[in-house]
């Protein structure tokens, strides 16, 4: 679904869905920040589309790591199938 022919809805769609796992007090400025970004971005240039949606994927991947370290059933809780390690 991550392919060149991703519309921008798409990409918002998934960004907001993928930003449910980000594990932080600061998860309403993430879905903040995403609509901004995307309300910011609403007029641009027809040629510049494509460069910004490569590089709304790479920030969907980013944002998708954090879906590892929820609970399937509950986004709020960690996973606890997965092992923790902290490394210094």
């Amino acid at each position: 679904m991550n392919s060149p022919s991703l519309t921008p809805l798409q990409l918002y769609r998934q960004m907001l869905r993928a930003a449910q796992y980000f594990p932080s007090i600061r998860q309403p400025q993430v879905y903040q920040a995403i609509r901004e970004e995307f309300r910011a971005k609403r007029h641009l240039p027809v040629d510049a589309v494509p460069a910004a949606l490569r590089l709304g994927v790479l920030e969907l991947h980013r944002l998708r790591v954090y879906r590892s370290v929820r609970a399937p059933n509950d986004v709020r809780k960690p996973n606890p199938a997965r092992d923790w390690e902290v490394r210094l």
